[in-house]
């Protein structure tokens, strides 16, 4: 909304509960802002940069009551109120909503979202529009009216005056601490997606497809454009070179020759100082021979965006997310998952296993990731099941990392015991993308899923029992208190309904000890693949000695070969690794191999030592359980107590 600098106004601003009014004077603009509210507010005030602080930036406003700022011509900023607040607190947050630091004066900083915004800009060239409007790109927290007095016919009313907290969608709602709902927040708080942030290099939304044309037209562009555009684009590895405004280049697809050149539009927008005058969309030309329009409608344009996707894919910057606790998922700026750019450098060029298995393996994937059409024509979700067992140390999740860098997905990291229940579960998996691997680790240890653990009720008779008191102490911390997700869950998770929910996706389970798990959660169709990461081969040593020491062949080979093969030592793909892992700097390749041979050795005797380690401390847990018996013997003997009987038992049966 608009009004001139040079009629005699007021302008009020109301937040149903609130208003801001504003009169003209030879000074500038007063506002009136009143709190029509049945609670108190904190208004605050920020200015944009380089302009006074308003009114400290903040004040306490009683339901009812009416406080004025004086604006000075050339002044433009934001007003906005904060909500259940208490400055007595040590918290960072001392607001429920808007909270500017914890800090009852503002003093220019910027509030914390959701809050309903009230934009104002007094020109200081009064044959120039002022300008106030009432803004939800920050989110809502308080209904808001604006209005001008006496009523101009270029100021009308402005306001959200419906309480819009009653009808927040769940996925857009913040609740304080005893959930009840005291703001909603925008689509780009909530989601931190692009398309709902209106964000990118370029200021305006890329439709997809010119992505993908932009991603096939810069492989070339490089090498054949005169003039080239640098950007930084959000989510890339590196800056992106693409053709620059109303630069051309040629392309070549089954003999037909095209001609693709970048151009650029200007388009005028309102008159509002919080955006640029205009704004600027980009587009391509495609230019071909009539002859071959058949040709290029029906075949190359499909092409170039199956290419450019497959080019966008390889030059975004993945990530590694983890799953947030439930509590955390309606606070500021929070989201089911979080996420760190993902660099492991693990492939399968540098993973220690027989070759022929990895081999293997990477067919496997690359099958999977060609197969949507095959998928869709047998009725099945573009997903599939890896299981990994074996040792700890053995490499799983290296394996993980490895298919992640094979396929350039993404990986999600699940922990079950933050999920609450079944339905938790259900939209964690919604949250998440395509091309995507979806990971449980040592899921026999997550939750009792096997199926064949059970609880053991009874305790041994010379332990001693636990007082009821420090049970009650443990029930209060929390230890009776766990997720609530169950097999069944589970099961619908990976190849359920829900689980057709988008698509390409690889869900890997890991586990130490596969005859715990249950058969239902790892039978065929839900872990497709099941893949033994065993002990450290003579295979795999090659690999992590071409790795940790660059060399292919040694003396010391043999040796080695002797020990994992016919001695069939059993050492981790990780102690290997560790025992080759150079000490020093320029520590030579033989001390390393040496010391591996030693390990190996060691490793051989290490079963012996182990077995006389596990005796010696049985006698001694024996012997401390007769000694308990003894002393209990003792003490009922003292008391007058009836003998201790011992029963034995003979060829015959029983006698005393």
């Amino acid at each position: 909304m608009r009004f001139h600098s040079s009629s005699l106004v007021q302008l009020f601003i109301i937040w149903s509960c609130i208003v801001v009014c504003g009169k003209v004077n030879c000074h500038g603009v007063t506002f009136y802002v009143q709190n029509k509210c049945s609670f108190p507010i904190w208004p605050a005030v920020a200015p944009n940069s380089g302009l006074p602080v308003l009114a400290s930036g903040g004040f306490y406003l009683p339901c009812g009551d009416t406080r004025r700022i004086d604006v000075p011509w050339g002044w433009s900023g934001r007003i906005w109120a904060r909500t259940g607040c208490d400055f007595t607190s040590n918290w960072n947050q001392a607001c429920e909503t808007g909270d500017c630091d914890g800090r009852l004066e503002c003093n220019g900083l910027i509030g914390k979202p959701p809050a309903t915004l009230i934009q104002i800009a007094v020109q200081a060239d009064k044959s120039k529009l002022n300008f106030y409007d009432v803004s939800l790109v920050d989110g809502y927290n308080l209904p808001v009216a604006v209005n001008s007095k006496p009523i101009s016919s270029k100021c009308t009313i402005l306001g959200c005056h419906k309480d819009l907290k009653t009808t927040c969608p769940d996925e857009l709602q913040v609740l304080n601490e005893e959930g009840r709902v005291v703001a909603c927040k925008s689509a780009c708080l909530a989601f931190d997606n692009d398309r709902f942030c209106c964000r990118n290099a370029e200021r305006f939304e890329r439709s997809e497809d010119y992505a993908n044309i932009q991603s096939y037209l810069n492989k070339d562009s490089s090498s054949r454009a005169k003039n080239l555009r640098a950007n930084t684009i959000k989510g890339s590895k590196s800056v992106v070179l693409s053709l620059d405004d109303h630069e051309e280049i040629t392309d070549e697809f089954r003999g037909v020759k095209v001609w693709w050149q970048s151009k650029t539009h200007q388009i005028e927008s309102r008159s509002n100082p919080y955006q640029p005058k205009t704004e600027e969309s980009r587009f391509y030309i495609l230019k071909c021979h009539i002859r071959d329009r058949k040709v290029i409608t029906n075949e190359y344009i499909d092409h170039v965006k199956e290419e450019g996707k497959k080019m966008e894919l390889k030059k975004r910057e993945r990530k590694l997310y983890s799953n947030n606790p439930s509590h955390s998922w309606s606070g500021y700026k929070q989201t089911k998952w979080s996420h760190v750019t993902f660099e492991h450098p693990a492939t399968f060029e540098t993973l220690a296993m027989d070759n022929k298995m990895k081999e293997d393996i990477k067919n496997d994937l690359t099958k999977f990731r060609n197969s949507q059409d095959y998928y869709k024509k047998i009725g099945k979700a573009w997903k599939r099941g890896y299981l990994l067992y074996g040792p700890p140390g053995t490499g799983k999740s290296t394996m993980v990392a490895a298919i992640a860098n094979f396929l350039d997905y993404d990986i999600y990291d699940l922990e079950l015991t933050t999920v609450k229940d079944n339905t938790e579960l259900k939209r964690l998996l919604i949250e998440t993308a395509g091309k995507s691997i979806i990971v449980i680790e040592d899921i026999d240890c997550s939750l009792d899923l096997t199926g064949q653990r059970k609880q053991k009720n009874e305790e041994e008779e010379d332990e001693d029992e636990i007082s009821m008191i420090e049970k009650q102490m443990k029930k209060g911390q929390g230890e009776d208190k766990g997720s609530q997700v169950t097999l069944s869950g589970l099961l619908n998770f990976i190849d359920g309904l829900w689980s057709a929910c988008g698509g390409e996706r690889i869900i890997v389970f890991t586990t130490n000890f596969i005859d715990k798990l249950d058969p239902a959660l790892i039978r065929k169709g839900r872990m497709d693949k099941h893949i033994e990461m065993s002990y450290c081969g003579f295979e795999a040593f090659k690999v992590l000695a071409k790795n940790y020491l660059n060399v292919e062949d040694d003396d010391l080979f043999q040796e080695i070969k002797r020990l994992l093969e016919i001695e069939e030592i059993k050492m981790t793909p990780a102690d290997v690794g560790e025992n080759l892992l150079m000490k020093k700097e320029n520590e030579a390749k033989e001390i390393c191999l040496t010391r591996l041979i030693d390990a190996l050795k060691e490793e051989k005797e290490e079963p012996k030592r182990r077995i006389e380690v596990d005796e010696k401390k049985k006698k001694e847990e024996e012997e401390i359980k007769r000694k308990k018996r003894e002393e209990k013997k003792m003490k009922k003997e003292e008391k007058g107590g009836p003998p201790v009987i011992s029963k034995v038992k003979s060829r015959g049966g029983w006698f005393k």
